[in-house]
């Protein structure tokens, strides 16, 4: 079988490059996505204490403090019954004239909890301690929300990590190239860059269409694409640096040699 001839080894490089360049960027798009969801859905999500109508206001302060103290909590607002209400008529105005009907506000005070990233792990512990109080008649928290959130954080530190893995299984395959290294490797090298920048941009462009739709985006930031593209490139040389310099020639191929030479001597001396 004849060897490669070098533009069709600089092409295989190119290729190489190319699947990891689109590899590599969809998982950094998608693990952007995810940090940018998680960002955006914890700061919407809140925790809702309704209070008792007759307590009073003195009540309804003390509560509203002891609330705030709880360690998950980093803000806590007490909403009036008007507030509530005023909410309600710019969300939903057909529930806010179906309310109307009733004359008198039936909306309960409440205070809105917003938690900590951590604290969102730890959200029925949280809401059963948020109803332990008499003046707190009921407790709501959108638990839909509360899911696709701690998804969304296990998901990105999984491909966060799996992205990190193979950064260290290239510096360590260039590390070893270095040690091992026989023979020099620019032409593969600078092509399997080319060839990982231009994957890194056609995954960004593959999902560019889907900005429009998106509630929640994000792209990966310059400096990763740039050091995946280097550790794609490094692989490269590395693969190419470690391999020895000649090709050891079998049994069976050193044996050829010697059999045309016999044959040439049996020639001359007939």
């Amino acid at each position: 079988m004849p060897a490669p001839s070098t533009r069709q080894r600089l092409a295989a490089f190119f290729v190489l490059g190319l699947v990891l360049g689109l590899t590599g960027g969809a998982l950094q798009l998608i693990e952007s996505h995810c940090r940018a969801f998680e960002r955006g859905a914890l700061a919407e999500f809140r925790v809702v204490a309704f209070l008792n109508r007759g307590a009073g206001q003195a009540a309804w302060k003390v509560e509203e403090e002891r609330l705030r103290a709880l360690p998950e909590v980093e803000e806590a607002r007490f909403v009036s019954p008007d507030e509530s209400l005023a909410s309600l008529k710019r969300e939903d105005p057909e529930l806010f004239d179906a309310v109307a009907l009733v004359g008198e506000n039936p909306l309960p005070p409440a205070v809105e909890l917003r938690l900590s990233p951590e604290g969102v792990t730890r959200v029925p512990q949280t809401a059963a301690e948020v109803h332990s109080s008499e003046a707190v008649s009921e407790v709501r928290y959108p638990v839909s929300t509360a899911s696709a959130i701690l998804h969304s954080r296990f998901y990105g530190h999984y491909i966060g990590l799996a992205l990190n893995a193979a950064l260290t299984a290239a510096a360590l395959s260039i590390l070893g190239g270095v040690w091992f290294g026989r023979a020099a490797a620019w032409s593969e090298t600078l092509w399997t860059w080319l060839g990982s920048a231009a994957g890194l941009g056609a995954a960004l462009l593959f999902a560019l269409p889907m900005r429009r739709h998106a509630l929640w985006w994000d792209t990966p930031e310059v400096w990763r694409m740039f050091l995946w593209a280097c550790a794609c490139a490094g692989a490269a040389w590395a693969l190419v640096a470690s391999r020895p310099r000649g090709h050891r020639l079998e049994p069976r191929d050193q044996e050829r040699p010697v059999a045309v030479l016999d044959a040439g001597r049996a020639e001359r001396d007939g």
